[in-house]
């Protein structure tokens, strides 16, 4: 009865084996039940007894209590099979190895690692499971896990198909079936090693981008990243050079050129997987049969490419930061395998890097275009500033080069010059050159009370910036004269100023499609602006010139033609300017007068009563010294030739330097030898003085 029912029809087959067998000896363990008490393990161990004839008679025993013992073994066996669930039922790869290097277990990871069956597995030397190449190093390894010296290691394992999977070893010794053994967890790290590479990748990308490799190695190299996370895709990106241009360009390395045409009409102005994708706000089109697509698109009857049938297609739209379509990214995924939201998570990282690896490249080109321009506006510009034609003022040849200049160096249509002719009230055209013709076009003029608002914004803003020609209220004045303006898309015009106020238009025109002015442009603008105020400059000075040299031309042939003497005296006694009249009268020769100063001793000056006039009292220098004029004043002077003229000398300041002082004086005198009866009586006195 304290036996526990479980375990009685045990107990009672051993003692019945034990009654019939020739030993008659038995052992069994059963569990007796104690009222209130934990149930208590007992071994039964004991002998039949028999009598002369055999017969049994009584059985002799021992009965022991094992409670402890079996609770040890019950939590041995809960252990191993807690260990033997976590070895199969792990991530990573373990193997149970000898310390001869043989594979004595395996878990199920392992044999997925491998694709090998665990009968294929267990028995074989571990050192077959590594590449031959790296086999050398292997065997060192493990001698080091072996010896305790190491227990942890990186590692190649070869799989069944021949691919090397990177791993990472950590070893632990234990006992395995009464024997020294290893245990190997590996750890697969082809998945991080990818991920790692990956992120180099897009690492090496942003270093390309700034350090502006060529757009086309850049995408390709993003191309080749992006497969490598995710092997079996093909990816390709389509760029546009200039916005929205029918026919983008493809960079796709690993595309067959069959199937890189047949996707490129896909995303063509006006099919509808670019609609689509304009309309898309960035997010992924998928297209479940490509080519399909391609062919209904472009109406061809051709054979699908080979791995292009049946195969998904996820297209991201390149939009830059102001919505503007920049180019496609897209990918192939393998066939067979659906998008997943990993698959678009990868693709919109490599569509963001394509966006700014393109912004990058249109940068640069922009960059690129405005120095090409500069350096053209600049070249014309020192052509146009050491022109002849515009230092002497010479309008019609150096508009003419002002215009052509303008027109080649920002690339533009047409380019003119309008003046304002105030007399008249009209802005009139005064040259135009046309690069599609190479020709000017005739003169046309606009009523100036007509166009005040376009006037008032070219006053205030010096520069009119226009994109759409035809939408901007400022050339509106234009269209309601009834001439209608030259077929320009774009306008850029800059005010010529001339002494504060507007004397003109520089008129630069675009053609085709509408086009934003750079900031470089209009600073080209102003400058030839500026170059044509200078070419005004110059024609009015040419004029004023040309005026004052006929004035002056006109008062030499004056001043050559007077019987009296003139004389220019600067306050050095130098004389400056005189004319025939004058030499004549004081008989001295052209080239001596220049060499005399006013205070030279040479100079024998007397008055009417006979006296000598010191060189401080001649006319000339009183006028210099005083700033006060002097009329008819009588003196003698007495030529080289030792007679003496007599002469009325009238004086007059002529310029005044910063001073104050009187600069120059001028002189005029006339020979009144003859008629005059004083200089007669005074001249026969000067000759009794000299007796």
């Amino acid at each position: 009865r304290l036996m526990h029912r479980d375990d009685r029809r045990h107990w009672l087959r051993s003692l019945t084996a034990a009654l019939h067998s020739r030993s008659g000896r038995y052992s069994t363990e059963f569990r007796i039940v104690r009222p209130n008490l934990a149930p208590r393990w007992i071994l039964d161990q004991g002998v039949v007894i028999r009598d002369a004839s055999g017969r049994p008679v009584r059985v002799s025993g021992v009965a022991r209590d094992i409670t402890a013992r079996k609770e040890s073994e019950l939590a041995v066996a809960v252990e191993r099979a807690r260990f033997r669930d976590l070895f199969e039922n792990s991530p990573d790869a373990v193997f149970v190895d000898s310390f001869e290097g043989v594979i004595l277990d395996v878990n199920r990871a392992a044999c997925d690692l491998h694709r090998l069956t665990r009968e294929r597995l267990v028995g074989r030397q571990v050192i077959e499971l590594v590449p031959e190449a790296f086999r050398a190093e292997a065997r060192r390894t493990f001698q080091r896990f072996v010896a305790g010296e190491a227990s942890f290691a990186n590692g190649l394992l070869l799989r069944s198909d021949g691919m090397n999977v990177p791993v990472e070893l950590q070893a632990t010794r234990l006992l395995h079936d009464q024997r020294n053994a290893l245990l190997i967890q590996a750890r697969d790290t082809s998945a991080r090693k990818a991920e790692e590479e990956f992120f180099a990748g897009q690492k090496r990308i942003l270093e390309w981008i700034a350090t502006a490799k060529p757009l086309v190695q850049v995408l390709d190299e993003l191309a080749r990243v992006t497969e490598a996370r995710a092997p079996g895709t093909l990816c390709w990106t389509q760029w546009f050079t200039t916005p929205s241009p029918a026919l983008p360009e493809v960079a796709a390395p690993s595309l067959d050129p069959s199937i890189t045409s047949a996707l490129a009409g896909i995303v063509q102005a006006g099919t509808p997987l670019r609609t689509r994708l304009e309309a898309a706000d960035g997010q992924p089109v998928v297209v479940f049969d490509p080519f399909e697509l391609a062919l209904s698109q472009m109406a061809s009857e051709a054979s699908p490419p080979p791995g292009l049938h049946h195969r998904e297609l996820v297209a991201l739209p390149v939009v830059a930061g102001d919505g503007c379509m920049l180019g496609v990214f897209g990918a192939l995924l393998p066939a067979g395998h659906s998008t997943t939201a990993t698959d678009l998570g990868l693709h919109r990282l490599a569509a963001s890097l394509a966006r700014v690896a393109i912004e990058r490249h249109h940068a640069d080109t922009a960059l690129l275009q405005s120095a090409t321009r500069m350096r053209l506006a600049n070249a014309a510009l020192l052509t146009l500033a050491r022109s002849e034609a515009i230092s002497r003022g010479d309008l019609s040849v150096a508009l003419a080069d002002l215009a052509e200049a303008a027109a080649r160096s920002v690339g533009v249509a047409r380019a003119g010059v309008w003046l304002l002719d105030e007399n008249a009230g009209v802005l009139r055209r005064f040259h135009e050159f046309s690069t599609t013709d190479g020709g000017s076009r005739e003169a046309s003029e606009y009523p100036v009370a007509s166009l005040p608002r376009y006037l008032e914004a070219i006053s205030h803003e010096r520069l009119v910036s226009v994109t759409d020609v035809a939408a901007d209220p400022r050339l509106s004045e234009f269209l309601r004269l009834g001439r209608t303006l030259p077929p320009a898309c774009s306008r850029l015009d800059a005010g010529i100023r001339l002494r504060g106020r507007i004397a003109g238009v520089v008129i630069l025109e675009h053609v085709g499609t509408p086009r934003v002015w750079k900031s470089d442009e209009a600073l080209i603008a102003g400058s030839l602006a500026d170059i044509v105020a200078m070419a005004l400059q110059a024609s009015e000075r040419r004029c004023m010139e040309e005026a004052l040299r006929q004035s002056e031309e006109a008062y030499r042939s004056v001043v050559s033609a007077l019987a009296e003497g003139v004389m220019l005296i600067n306050r050095e006694g130098v004389f400056l300017a005189y004319n025939d009249s004058a030499a004549s009268i004081l008989r001295l020769g052209n080239s001596e007068l220049p060499r005399r100063r006013l205070s030279d001793e040479h100079w024998d000056v007397i008055r009417l009563d006979g006296t000598c006039v010191p060189a401080s009292e001649f006319p000339a220098t009183v006028t210099l010294r005083t700033g006060q004029p002097i009329t008819d004043r009588v003196m003698g002077v007495r030529r080289p030739d030792g007679s003496t003229v007599w002469i009325s000398i009238n004086t007059r300041p002529f310029a005044r330097a910063d001073d104050g002082e009187v600069a120059s004086v001028v002189v005029s005198f006339t020979d009144i030898t003859r008629r005059h009866p004083r200089t007669r009586r005074g001249l026969s006195c000067a000759r009794r003085r000299g007796r």
